[in-house]
Order: C-alpha cells, then sequence, then structure tokens
C-alpha cells in the first residue's frame, strides 16, 4: 500500500514538472522579409484609411415604427451597456436598433449572450460595420 502511494506521489511530481511552462530563450534572431512585403502592407494600411465601412455582423435589438420609440431605445439600451456601440437604423419601412461592430459571427454571439438578459429576442444580422469601431 506504502509503495503505490509513493509510486502515485512520485508520478504525480513528475506530472508536475512536465507540465511546468516552457520559455525558450531566443537570441539574435533576425526576421528578413523581401520589399514588396513592405509594400503591400502599406498598400493595405492606406486602403483601409480610405475604406470607413467593411462587412460584418451587428446585434439587432427590436424595430420601431416610429422615430421617437427609436430614440428612447437607444438612450435606454446605451445607458444599459455603455460598452456596446449602438446605432438607430432606418430601413423602410421601420428603425432598427443595432448594436455593436463585429467582424466575425462569434465575438458578435458572444455579446449578444450577455444582451439576451435585458433583450431576449435579440439576434446576430449581416450588416456593414465601422472600421474605426473595432
Amino acid at each position: 500500500m506504502m509503495r503505490a502511494i509513493l509510486t502515485i506521489a512520485l508520478l504525480f511530481s513528475m506530472g508536475q514538472a512536465i507540465a511546468q511552462p516552457f520559455t525558450p530563450k531566443l537570441s539574435n534572431i533576425k526576421l528578413t522579409q523581401p520589399p514588396s512585403i513592405g509594400l503591400l502592407l502599406e498598400e493595405h494600411r492606406d486602403f483601409l484609411h480610405k475604406v470607413e465601412t467593411v462587412p460584418g455582423y451587428r446585434i439587432q435589438i427590436s424595430t420601431f415604427t416610429r422615430l421617437q420609440e427609436g430614440t428612447n431605445a437607444i438612450n435606454t439600451f446605451q445607458r444599459s451597456f455603455p460598452d456596446v456601440q449602438a446605432y438607430l437604423l432606418f430601413i423602410e419601412p421601420h428603425y432598427r436598433l443595432r448594436a455593436g461592430d463585429f467582424l466575425d459571427r462569434v465575438e458578435a454571439n458572444r455579446v449578444m449572450h450577455q444582451l439576451r438578459s435585458r433583450y431576449p429576442e435579440c439576434f446576430i444580422v449581416k450588416d456593414e460595420v465601422r472600421l474605426d469601431a473595432l
């Protein structure tokens, strides 16, 4: 019995030693890239400065037929969730309260689950999102 306990203790301690994170010591590393990569990155950066929106996702909170209802709703939303950008859009024939600027559906889904406590009917929609909000 004692031998089994010692064996388990030894294996456990060995596992602890193995599980410790390993950080290699790196020195004298030099990264090189062709000049064309630098030019491509500059062009991409310039393009992003010109573009204001890209395809992405938002969370639709609600729809309204009157502007005043939408204005009241966006004010209430922003008081409840000050960290989530909100938008009141008019897409005929309704005003739509949408929240967030997400490039991927996974992040939109994560925030949607937080909003569901207050807005159980919210859902994710494809929309143009602002680059400066990301």
